[in-house]
């Protein structure tokens, strides 16, 4: 058992903060001292769920496979990530790992400080102009994805602010992203998820001139 005194990493799921929205998962990695009160697992009245993580727990050093794309963007200590030790290479400190068929190990450093989220793959196309297959167990800088400008806009606004703040921020720029169709996205994939997203207050003629498309 660790030590009460012990660092760790609290990873929490703001559930909150993503709700009506599509967007999978909101999270973040901090850096904290357990304390003689933190439990294992918390349910806060704002709807997260935090997880208490020791520096040792397969689940900090590990990326397990799935099929959602997501975006980290660290603040802290690199990350370093490969099949082994030895194979291993430092993540961009602003990146998209795509769907993952073999689980990989992680080392995330000792000053933790990092928020990412999950896209479906459904949605992966509108977030990062390219389908989920092309991202399959791969990491990608962000910047090679979207421009470099709106990478460094993007990390300007979200460093000066705390984790809630943060998450909201980057909620709404993936949002955003959601609603702007991509040379890969028809019609028929959009207008779902806009009509979803926007309880129904959806523009026919707007939704129809940004697809190059009549209103019939």
């Amino acid at each position: 058992m660790s030590d009460a005194s012990e660092l760790g990493v609290l990873y929490t799921e703001h559930s909150g903060v993503r709700a009506t929205t599509p967007i999978a998962s909101l999270w973040s990695y901090e850096t904290r001292s357990r304390g003689r009160d933190r439990r294992s697992v918390a349910l806060n009245p704002d709807g997260s769920v935090e997880y208490w993580l020791d520096r040792s727990d397969p689940l900090l050093n590990t990326i397990l496979p799935g099929t959602g794309v997501s975006l980290i963007v660290n603040f802290g200590d690199m990350w370093a990530a490969g099949r082994s030790l030895a194979t291993s290479r430092l993540l961009p400190r602003v990146c998209v790992v795509g769907p993952v068929t073999q689980a990989r190990i992680l080392r995330v450093g000792r000053s933790v400080h990092t928020v990412g989220a999950v896209v479906p793959p459904t949605l992966t196309p509108g977030v990062f102009r390219v389908p989920a297959s092309k991202l399959v167990d791969r990491i990608v800088p962000l910047q090679d994805l979207w421009t470099r400008d709106d990478v460094e806009r993007l990390v300007a606004s979200l460093s000066c602010l705390e984790i809630r703040p943060c998450l909201s921020a980057l909620k709404d720029e993936l949002v955003a992203r959601i609603g702007r169709p991509s040379c890969c996205e028809t019609v028929g994939q959009t207008a779902p998820w806009l009509i979803k997203l926007r309880a129904g207050r959806v523009s026919i003629d707007d939704m129809a001139r940004s697809h190059g498309l009549s209103r019939q």
